[in-house]
């Protein structure tokens, strides 16, 4: 890859440097895994990631948080919840359209930190017909959408791994 605009490239040096972090692994499921971290966690970590995702767009399009229990809990359970209900009091709800680009960054014991860089294509509808609401578009490819970075927390809960919180890297 080249350096993008504004990126200048690393000025060469005589003097020893650390060693270059290694580059994230491919663990399946869409998603890396930064080098170190076992495969078979960070596959179960990003399966239930994803997972989360799926159930999480499916409660904000229904409007109905029945099932985010399965894949999430504290602080983002409850905001989830509180997203469904001010979507229901304005008479709107989302359909989410999102590419991913996550990596599994930490595993330690029964908690994980998952980043994730993604194209949001989505966007607010009607709750009943699921037609756009007026002014509402989907832009013409996830390249164009707005760009993300996320992280989240997740932690093994009974044995399934939950998302319990997250926050947005301001832009």
């Amino acid at each position: 890859q080249t350096a993008g605009p504004g990126v200048q490239e690393p000025a060469t040096s005589t003097e020893p440097t650390s060693a270059p972090t290694p580059p994230p692994v491919e663990i399946g499921a869409g998603c890396l895994a930064q080098a170190g971290i076992p495969v078979v966690p960070a596959k179960e970590i990003a399966d239930a990631y994803l997972h989360y995702f799926e159930v999480s767009a499916r409660a904000l399009y229904q409007l109905d948080p029945e099932q985010l229990d399965e894949v999430t809990a504290g602080a983002e359970l409850a905001a989830l919840r509180k997203n469904i209900e001010e979507d229901q009091a304005v008479g709107r709800a989302v359909r989410t359209s999102v590419q991913h680009y996550c990596v599994v960054l930490t595993v330690d014991g029964d908690s994980a930190r998952v980043g994730d860089v993604y194209r949001d294509s989505s966007i607010y509808v009607d709750p009943t017909t699921h037609l756009p609401l007026p002014g509402e578009h989907v832009p013409d490819s996830p390249s164009v959408a707005p760009e993300f970075t996320v992280f989240y927390s997740l932690d093994r809960i009974e044995g399934v791994w939950k998302v319990v919180d997250s926050g947005k890297v301001s832009q």
